[in-house]
């Protein structure tokens, strides 16, 4: 069931209004505060920070491209369970530090140009940014999805497009950029992409959905199997030891 609201119990962040049509809103909630991303189809990108408890706005950053968005995403950070810890130190991965306040990024969808990554949202707001290569290359990007794709505890960034392209982007633990690592052309645009365990055996896959099919990319079980082998004997070591 729908209904419309009155105008008081609207969220604080969507009581102005925006100068044109929102596409899309991505939001986050944690640690008491509410970030909505939300993405309109002038151009037009507002990013805002609300205080859940006391329902105010604490910041709010907006940004104006020359062309339609299409999307929006905040990367939320990789969830992995603290047993994984040691397991991950023994094999020498660098770990994302945490944090009481998580850092946050966020990815648009440009119908223009490079679609890009917006860093530290929290701090920065819109003004750190970094174009991701080659997405202006490939037509309108018409989704995000962003996934531990490497079990490495840190992101990938996927980025579906109308030109039938499926970029996969990794951050560089050097500089911290974002490079393309790789990607597939799939028959027909991509509409949606997804990562879901859709077995039930705790792996998940990557499912992109195109204007004529849905198809669906899985890992290599020999490497998956592999991996979850090799740390559970980490473990097992760390726990004798």
């Amino acid at each position: 069931m729908y209904a419309e609201l009155e105008v008081e119990d609207v969220p604080i962040e969507f009581q102005d209004a925006y100068p044109a049509v929102p596409v899309f809103t991505d939001i986050h909630s944690a640690a008491g505060q509410r970030i909505t991303a939300t993405a309109c189809e002038d151009g037009f990108l507002k990013l805002t920070i609300v205080d859940e408890d006391k329902d105010e706005i604490l910041k709010s950053w907006t940004r104006n491209f020359d062309g339609p968005l299409t999307c929006v995403s905040i990367l939320k950070p990789s969830l992995f369970k603290d047993a994984l810890y040691p397991a991950f130190r023994a094999e020498k991965i660098t770990l994302p530090k945490r944090k009481t306040e998580e850092t946050l990024s966020m990815v648009d969808g440009y119908s223009m140009g490079a679609s890009r990554i917006f860093k530290d949202i929290r701090t920065t707001g819109l003004e750190c940014d970094e174009n991701l290569s080659s997405s202006e290359l490939c037509d309108c990007v018409t989704c995000i999805c962003a996934a531990d794709l490497n079990f490495n505890g840190r992101l990938a960034i996927l980025l579906g497009t109308f030109s039938q392209e499926l970029l996969a982007y990794t951050q560089l633990e050097e500089s911290g950029s974002w490079e393309l690592t790789w990607q597939k052309n799939f028959p027909a645009p991509i509409l949606s992409i997804k990562y879901a365990d859709l077995t039930g055996d705790g792996v998940k896959e990557i499912v992109v959905i195109t204007s004529q099919d849905v198809q669906i990319l899985q890992h290599d079980l020999e490497t998956v199997k592999d991996t979850a082998l090799r740390r559970l004997n980490l473990l097992a070591d760390l726990v004798q030891s």
